[in-house]
């Protein structure tokens, strides 16, 4: 009697046909995180420049305080004591 033997077939990996698209998404992802810093920066800096030069001699502050609405909260919300 003949004996059967079976062969082990190694399994093929499976390729990553996504490869291309993961190192695109990778790039797209920096390029919105680098985007982010920059656009928060700038928020910064015109933030600060509308405190430091007021347009028209009128501060953020000044401009809040002229017109009275709900939205606006109270001036000793935000202060610390």
């Amino acid at each position: 009697m003949k004996k059967i033997v079976k062969k082990k077939v190694a399994a093929k990996k499976p390729l990553a046909p996504k490869t291309v698209k993961k190192s695109k998404t990778n790039f797209w992802l920096k390029v919105l995180g680098i985007a982010n810093i920059v656009a928060f920066l700038g928020v910064i800096a015109i933030n600060y420049l509308a405190v430091q030069l007021p347009i028209g001699g009128m501060t953020t502050g000044a401009l809040s305080d002229l017109y009275p609405n709900l939205f606006t909260p109270a001036g000793v919300t935000f202060s610390i004591r």
